[in-house]
């Protein structure tokens, strides 16, 4: 029997040599799919974690934060609308959204209410106080240069007394401040 023996190419045999290491096209591959996976499970994870937190009364579901809610929202439609009027006693406003329609903010049952067409949405609840103020112009007695807004509640867990304050400057576009 004759024995066969098989001769590598100098190709082969330089394929063949083992390699230490890894090289950077490998790091960079590996991290971004690693990246890739964990970036989702983060975001289960913490989603999971504020749900918990909610429904045990230790998360960010805080009366100051509810009020700081409503109030970025209320800022937001005085300063893109415009103030059709503010209740002598200082306790509702009617206001028109950029978007046309007009709703009333007033507070009812401990809530903070937007009122359009009958159908009233919650902006917050627990309100123990929803003041608004006309701020008028010193030069020119009768003209409105702005609003302030107070909110007041009381937190359900720690029972603190929260009160937020914002003072919203919106010059010449008051229709009328006191209906």
């Amino acid at each position: 029997m004759r024995e066969m023996t098989f001769q590598r190419s100098q190709t082969e045999q330089r394929n063949r040599r083992l390699r230490y290491g890894i090289s950077l096209l490998e790091v960079i591959a590996c991290t971004a799919l690693l990246a890739v996976m964990i970036v989702p499970i983060a975001g289960v994870i913490r989603a999971s974690a504020r749900s918990i937190a909610d429904v045990e009364g230790t998360g960010d579901h805080s009366a100051q934060s509810e009020l700081r809610g409503a109030l970025n929202w209320l800022t937001l439609a005085v300063r893109d609308g415009v103030v059709l009027g503010i209740d002598r006693n200082g306790r509702s406003m009617k206001l028109q959204l950029r978007s046309g329609d007009v709703v009333e903010v007033t507070r009812y049952d401990d809530q903070l209410l937007m009122i359009e067409n009958g159908a009233k949405t919650v902006l917050a609840e627990d309100v123990s106080d929803f003041a608004l103020k006309t701020i008028e112009n010193p030069a020119e007695p009768g003209q409105a240069i702005g609003i302030q807004v107070v909110l007041q509640s009381v937190d359900a867990v720690s029972r603190d007394r929260v009160s937020l304050t914002a003072t919203i400057a919106q010059p010449t576009q008051f229709s009328s401040v006191a209906n």
